[in-house]
């Protein structure tokens, strides 16, 4: 979601994700007289080598532990609160490269967990909260 969504830090690697949404949407344009389609995925937190996680041989402890303290930090802007897999990737692309996506061109498909849907953040159960607790 880097490219779709601005946030903070890691500038280069956002602008190149951004760079990649916008070549997409241009090459699908320029292209799409050639019956060509051109489309992206932008993954969410998917649990991969990359991710903060344990490495193999750790104990399952260790493991559950980790798992535990990095999950909610890592999925607190999604509405679907697990990591995503590869395999979630693997589907979407799957679905691209088939027949089923013959009139899908220009498109980015946030397979994100709903992080790309918007601010997930209950503000209404917050100022009640706040209003309970001031009594």
């Amino acid at each position: 979601m880097g490219g779709a969504l601005p946030g903070w830090g890691v500038v280069p690697y956002r602008a190149s994700k951004a760079a990649v949404i916008h070549f997409t949407k241009c090459a699908a344009i320029d292209f799409g007289s050639y019956s060509v389609r051109v489309n992206c995925i932008n993954p969410g937190q998917i649990m991969t080598e990359m991710s903060p996680f344990p490495e193999p041989g750790m104990s399952a402890d260790t493991v559950e532990r980790i798992k535990q303290a990095l999950v909610p930090p890592m999925t607190v802007n999604q509405p679907l609160k697990v990591l995503g897999l590869p395999e979630d990737i693997a589907q979407a692309a799957l679905y691209l490269a088939s027949d089923r996506s013959r009139f899908v061109t220009g498109t980015e498909l946030n397979v994100d967990g709903g992080h790309s849907a918007g601010d997930n953040t209950n503000h209404l159960q917050a100022i009640m909260l706040a209003r309970l607790e001031g009594k």
